[in-house]
């Protein structure tokens, strides 16, 4: 089982290895300008928020899915419906 500590320092080391890279990417992809020169950027921040909480509730429908399928599969098709819900998450 992951320590509360180790799942910080890895959730801050992948952050920090991610975030130049989406940072440059939407630079990119909105003209190459500052961040800080956007006109609505609050607007853009709840943006963001509305795609962040899609994102959640489809992984938890996802969990919800693979919990109620388990019961009712051999080991077998349980291995590989978990490996699909991993792959689906990553």
């Amino acid at each position: 089982m992951i320590t509360p500590e180790e799942f910080r320092d890895g959730a801050a080391d992948d952050f920090a290895n991610r975030a130049p890279i989406k940072f440059d990417q939407g630079r990119n992809e909105h003209g190459g300008g500052s961040i800080l020169d956007c006109p609505n950027l609050i607007g853009a921040i709840e943006e963001e928020i509305v795609d962040s909480w899609h994102y959640v509730k489809a992984v938890r429908v996802k969990i919800q899915e693979a919990i109620a399928h388990l019961d009712n599969l051999d080991g077998t098709k349980a291995r590989e419906f978990l490996r699909k819900l991993i792959d689906a998450v990553r």
